[in-house]
C-alpha cells in the first residue's frame, strides 16, 4: 500500500485525525497506519488523536509533527500544485524518493536522519517556543485555525477584506450573493476589487475541498473557501459583477477620449493661423538654408517647428522663433501667435495612448461577451422557478442597456482612427494613425513656444522704451544743466562789470586826472632826488608815464603843462 498521498496531506498541513480517518476509510493497514501517525492515544486531558514515532518518545500532547510545526520558524516559499508538478523537476524528485522507499522495503517509514532534523532545530528553532507550548498545555479540544488549510499571511489577508462585507451574514451570506451575481447591488466600487484579491486559488480550493472535519478549527478566510465550494465559476461571476460595475462608466470614458482625437486632428486641418506660421517658417528657413542641401524645401516635418528655438542670432539674444513671433507683432496681427484658442483640447489629445484605448475598447468587448456567455449558462441551470431570479434578470438587463453604449463606442473609436490617419498624411507624416499622437504632442509645445516668444518679445519691447526713456531723460537732464550754466556765467558777468562800473564811479579825483598823476610823479622825482638820483631821468619817466595813462587826452594840454614844468626848472 503506498502511503506517498498521505504524507502530501500531512505536509500540507491537514490534521493528523483527519488524515487517520482517510486511511482507515480507504482501508489503509493499521500497521501503515501507526508507522506514519503513531499510536492514537487518548488522555484524561485530550482528546484529539496524537502520533508515536517507533523508537521516540512521545511529547505530552503533541506529535513530532506538530511540535515542529509549533516550534521550527516558517521557510517562506510558494508551493508548486499539483498540476505543475507533473513532468518537473519535483516530479523526478518525487519518482526518485518513491523508488528509494520501495527497494528499501519500508513501506511505512516516514523517519529521516534524526541527527539532520536535530540540527535543523536547534539553528531554527522560534523564541519562547517552550513558553509557547507550556501555555497551551492542557487546552481541550481544536484550536480555532489549527486546521491551518491556508497559509498565515493570505488568511490574515482575506479576514482583513472581508471586514469591508458586515452587512453581509459571513460568510454564507455574502457567497449566497455572489451566486446570484448581488441583485441587491451592495458590491459595488472598491469592494469588487476587494472581492476579485479574496477569490481563492485553484490549489487553495484543492486543499479545502480534502478538508473533513467540521469547521470549528477554520479560519475566517477558510470557511469563507470551503463556503465558495459551493458556487459553480466563481471567478466568471465575480468577474461578471465587476464588468457590470465599470462597463458604463469606462465605455463614456473612451468615447470621450476618441471624440478628443478626432476633434483636435479635424481642428488642427482646418486651422488658417496654423498654415499661415507653417508658410512663414517654410520661407525663412529657405532664406536661411539657401545655396545649401537643406535650401529649396517644399515643406518640413513637424518636428522642426521644435527646433527654431535652437538657432540664435549674432549677439544670442533672439531665437528664429522669436524673430517670427515679433514680425507678427510688429504687424498687429498677434492673434496668429495664439494657437492654443484654435484647439484648446490639445494638451489633452497629446497625452493619449490611442493603441491602448484600442486595446481597452476590445477588452470591454470581451468581458461582455464573458457576461453574455454566464448568462446562458446560468439560465441553463436554473429550474423552472427560478428562471427569473433577480440575478440573471439584473445581467439580462444590463446586456440589453450597454450593447447600444458599445456599438456608438466602436462606431466613435473607427472615427478617430480615420481622423487621426488623416491628419498624419495632411502633415506629410509617415506612421499612419499611431503618429497623431506625436503630431498633437509636436503642436502643443509649440503652442507654448509661440506664447513664450511673444512675451519675450514683449519684455523686449518694454525694455527698449524703459532705455529710450531713460536716454531721453539724461539727455533734458544735460541740456537743462548746460543752460543753467550759461545762465549762471552771463549773470557773474553782468555783476562784474557792474562792480567795474561802480568801482570806477568810486575811484578819487585825483586817479581819474592825468594832471593829478603828473604831480604825483613830481613829488616821487623830487624824493628821489633827494635820494641822490637823476632828476631829470625821474621826470622824463613821470612825463612818459603821464602820457600813457592819460591815453587820448588833449595834446595842446600836455604841451602846456611840460612848457610850465620847464620854467619852472
Amino acid at each position: 500500500m503506498k502511503i506517498k498521498k498521505y504524507r502530501t496531506m500531512l505536509k500540507m498541513n491537514v490534521p493528523p485525525g483527519a488524515v487517520r480517518h482517510k486511511m482507515i476509510s480507504e482501508q489503509v493497514g493499521e500497521h501503515l497506519i501507526e508507522g506514519l501517525l503513531g499510536t492514537e492515544v487518548a488522555g484524561p486531558k485530550r482528546a484529539s488523536s496524537v502520533r508515536r514515532f517507533k523508537g521516540s518518545t512521545p511529547t505530552k500532547g503533541l506529535s513530532k509533527a506538530q511540535d515542529r510545526r509549533r516550534s521550527l520558524v516558517n521557510l517562506h516559499w510558494t508551493k508548486l500544485d499539483s498540476e505543475r508538478l507533473e513532468n518537473s523537476i519535483w516530479g523526478q524528485v518525487g519518482a526518485k524518493k518513491k523508488h528509494g522507499s520501495e527497494s528499501s522495503g519500508d513501506e511505512g517509514s516516514v523517519t529521516t536522519v534524526e541527527a539532520d532534523i536535530s540540527t535543523l532545530e536547534q539553528l531554527f528553532r522560534k523564541k519562547n517556543a517552550a513558553t509557547k507550548r507550556g501555555q497551551g498545555k492542557g487546552s481541550a479540544g481544536a484550536k480555532k485555525g489549527s486546521a491551518k488549510l491556508v497559509e498565515a499571511n493570505r488568511a490574515n489577508n482575506v479576514a482583513i477584506s472581508l471586514k469591508a462585507f458586515k452587512d453581509f451574514e459571513q460568510p454564507a451570506g455574502l457567497v449566497s450573493a455572489i451566486a446570484d451575481l448581488d441583485p441587491d447591488r451592495k458590491i459595488v466600487g472598491d469592494r469588487i476589487q476587494f472581492l476579485r484579491n479574496m477569490l481563492p486559488t485553484a490549489q487553495e480550493l484543492r486543499d479545502v475541498a480534502k478538508y473533513q472535519g467540521d469547521g470549528s478549527d477554520l479560519l475566517p478566510a477558510e470557511l469563507f473557501f470551503r463556503e465558495m465550494l459551493k458556487v459553480k465559476r466563481i471567478e466568471l461571476k465575480v468577474q461578471a459583477m465587476h464588468t457590470m460595475d465599470i462597463l458604463p462608466p469606462q465605455t463614456e470614458e473612451l468615447r470621450q477620449k476618441f471624440r478628443i482625437l478626432a476633434n483636435i486632428s479635424q481642428q488642427a486641418m482646418e486651422s488658417d493661423r496654423l498654415k499661415q506660421l507653417l508658410e512663414t517658417v517654410l520661407s525663412i528657413g529657405n532664406i536661411m538654408n539657401e545655396g545649401t542641401m537643406k535650401g529649396g524645401a517644399s515643406g518640413f516635418k513637424m518636428d522642426s517647428l521644435l527646433k527654431l528655438t535652437q538657432t540664435k542670432s549674432v549677439d544670442g539674444k533672439m531665437t528664429v522663433l522669436d524673430y517670427i513671433g515679433e514680425i507678427y507683432i510688429n504687424k498687429n496681427q498677434r492673434e496668429i501667435l495664439d494657437l492654443s484658442s484654435e484647439f484648446p483640447e490639445i494638451q489633452a489629445a497629446s497625452k493619449l495612448l490611442l493603441q491602448e484605448m484600442i486595446g481597452e475598447v476590445k477588452t470591454l468587448t470581451g468581458d461582455l461577451n464573458v457576461c453574455k456567455k454566464e448568462l446562458v449558462r446560468m439560465k441553463n441551470e436554473a429550474k423552472d422557478y427560478i428562471v427569473r431570479s433577480p440575478g440573471i434578470v439584473r445581467l439580462e438587463t444590463f446586456i440589453k442597456d450597454v450593447m447600444n453604449k458599445v456599438k456608438l463606442l466602436e462606431g466613435e473609436r473607427d472615427t478617430a482612427i480615420q481622423k487621426c490617419k488623416d491628419i498624419s498624411k495632411y502633415f506629410g507624416e509617415d506612421g499612419g494613425e499611431e503618429m497623431a499622437i506625436s503630431i498633437f504632442g509636436i503642436l502643443f509645445e509649440f503652442t507654448k513656444l509661440l506664447k513664450s516668444a511673444a512675451k519675450k518679445c514683449d519684455q523686449r519691447k518694454l525694455a527698449e522704451e524703459k532705455a529710450a526713456k531713460r536716454e531721453r531723460l539724461k539727455r533734458e537732464k544735460q541740456q537743462a544743466k548746460l543752460k543753467a550754466t550759461k545762465k549762471k556765467n552771463s549773470v557773474v558777468n553782468a555783476r562784474s562789470a557792474i562792480l567795474s562800473a561802480e568801482k570806477a564811479e568810486n575811484k578819487p579825483l585825483l586817479d581819474r586826472d592825468p594832471r593829478s598823476a603828473m604831480l604825483k610823479a613830481i613829488a616821487s622825482r623830487k624824493k628821489k632826488s633827494n635820494a641822490g638820483g637823476d632828476p631829470r631821468a625821474a621826470m622824463l619817466t613821470a612825463i612818459a608815464s603821464v602820457k600813457q595813462k592819460s591815453g587820448n587826452s588833449d595834446d595842446h594840454s600836455s604841451e602846456s603843462s611840460s612848457e610850465g614844468l620847464d620854467k619852472n626848472v
